[in-house]
């Protein structure tokens, strides 16, 4: 999609297209959950063993009960071990256009299951992100491939860990009982951040099966705030799964899977069932200096409502756009930054030691020493280079430099990473974002310029107007917060000018 060129300043269809970045990537999590476990020793009898020899899977996704995917799990036994393939599927619909996102997961386990090592990648288009993983003594090496480059890290991995696809075969230990809870250590992947995900046994039920009763356990799967119910058989099989927004995995058959019930052009637009509907909205929301808005179905939970340019009360949030940042006295290179520090260090995805990056970076500033100028120059130059395109991707900074083009996720780590290099502390942030009368989920950036600022490489705005609402902070690691919010949440303006 490139109406009118990338230098335009994007209608209805352009301020949309961050909602698929976080269905896309958030999706993928919920079909495959790579959560890490801690470690515990399986004596798993001969019997056993022989049973998972080779065990595949198959699982169709649906959303809104219309089925867009398929994911499949292969677990086979090798001489170390076992080695486990996990692959989905998914077409999506975005502003009408068909979108599709592509997953695998290779793994390889001891014979007790722990993890040794495995390999992930992510494909929509032109976009591949790769990431790679060995258990390495007490700590987990990372290998992220994106933009043609790899850069490694390394996680500290007290205990060694399992894989989430592994952990059902727990149940060949000893029954699961209702009031059951495992705590487990959640790896992200993109950030390296660990979270508490909760395994909890809540209910045990009969269902209908060939004709037999068959008892069946639900689970609940809770972490940063996020929960996914669960049912599974005393064979340790997962039979269903309900994750948000509408989106449900069923157990099938490979041919029901990959070739039955599709829903093609009858799949529900993303867009249009993540927008929040506003009551009293205001026609012109670019302009907007000041907003006072009443939400109704938000957990605030987890939440980062309150900074320099909200306040919340109940449910009613006070939004006000700074200031213009030029009338502030601050030159480079910054001093004192003290918390905001660490919004200056190269992250897996905002590569801001990059050569190409720090290269583009110092041509744009042209040894300019105001920060509000080298800020509003790096601003002009992604607004202006980037075509607005709605893009499936796990976004980075040097890949979105090479393709020039993507939606406001890939402006977001673009500008932040040049920013940074520029020795500006910049961070990515998402919301929602007021446009013609509804909500639209929407990521953009806040620069620190002897304070903090909002800044909007989309739309070419610096500070954003007051239709922002920050929600979180800290880009794909923490937009999952917003999941539980999809389909959920109203609003309704009290103020405005």
């Amino acid at each position: 999609m490139q109406s009118g060129g990338p230098k335009r300043i994007l209608g209805r269809r352009g301020v949309q297209v961050f909602v698929l970045a976080i269905w896309g990537v958030m999706l993928v999590a919920f079909i495959r959950k790579e959560y890490l476990a801690p470690p515990a020793e399986i004596p798993l009898t001969e019997g056993q063993t022989a049973e998972i020899q080779d065990r595949r899977e198959w699982m169709g996704i649906y959303l809104k009960g219309r089925k867009v995917g398929f994911a499949s799990t292969r677990l086979r036994k090798t001489p170390e071990g076992f080695r486990l393939e996990d692959e989905a599927s998914v077409r999506l619909r975005l502003l009408g256009a068909p979108r599709e996102i592509h997953s695998l997961l290779t793994a390889v386990t001891d014979e007790s299951f722990r993890l040794k090592r495995f390999r992930f990648s992510l494909r929509s288009g032109p976009v591949d992100y790769r990431l790679e993983g060995r258990v390495e003594g007490e700590a987990l090496l990372l290998v992220t491939h994106t933009g043609g480059r790899m850069r490694k890290s390394r996680i500290p991995a007290p205990e060694t860990p399992w894989l989430s696809q592994t952990v059902r075969y727990l149940f060949f230990r000893r029954p699961l009982q209702v009031g059951d809870r495992f705590d487990i250590p959640f790896l992200d992947p993109l950030t390296g951040r660990v979270f508490p995900l909760r395994v909890s046994v809540e209910e045990k039920e009969l269902w209908v099966r060939g004709g037999l009763k068959v008892p069946v356990y639900r689970l609940s799967y809770m972490w940063d705030n996020l929960r996914v119910k669960c049912w599974v058989n005393e064979a340790g099989e997962t039979l269903k799964e309900e994750g948000w927004g509408g989106f449900t995995l069923v157990r099938e058959g490979p041919e029901e899977a990959l070739t039955r019930n599709w829903a093609d052009n009858e799949t529900p637009d993303l867009i249009q069932i993540s927008s929040v509907p506003v009551r009293g909205a205001p026609e012109k929301a670019r302009s907007l200096s000041y907003l006072q808005v009443r939400f109704s179905g938000l957990d605030w939970d987890g939440l980062q409502v309150e900074d320099h340019r909200q306040r919340r009360r109940g449910d009613l949030l006070e939004i006000r756009r700074e200031d213009d940042p030029q009338s502030r006295d601050c030159t480079l290179p910054l001093s004192g930054l003290a918390e905001a520090s660490k919004e200056m260090e190269p992250t897996p995805l905002i590569q801001n030691d990059d050569e190409r990056i720090q290269t583009l970076a110092a041509q744009i500033a042209g040894g300019e020493r105001e920060a509000a100028v080298v800020a509003r120059r790096i601003l002009k130059w992604v607004h202006d280079h980037l075509n607005k395109v709605p893009t499936v991707s796990v976004p980075s900074a040097v890949e979105v430099l090479q393709m020039r083009q993507g939606d406001c996720n890939e402006h977001a780590v673009l500008f932040a990473a040049l920013a940074r290099a520029s020795g500006i502390p910049t961070r990515v942030v998402a919301g929602l974002l007021l446009h013609e009368g509804r909500f639209y989920y929407h990521a953009w950036n806040e620069v620190y310029l002897c304070g903090w600022y909002s800044v909007d490489p989309l739309l070419g705005q610096m500070p954003a107007d007051a239709g922002h609402v920050r929600l979180v902070t800290g880009g794909l690691g923490n937009e999952v917060r917003l999941l539980p919010t999809v389909g959920r949440v109203r609003a309704e303006v009290v103020t405005y000018r």
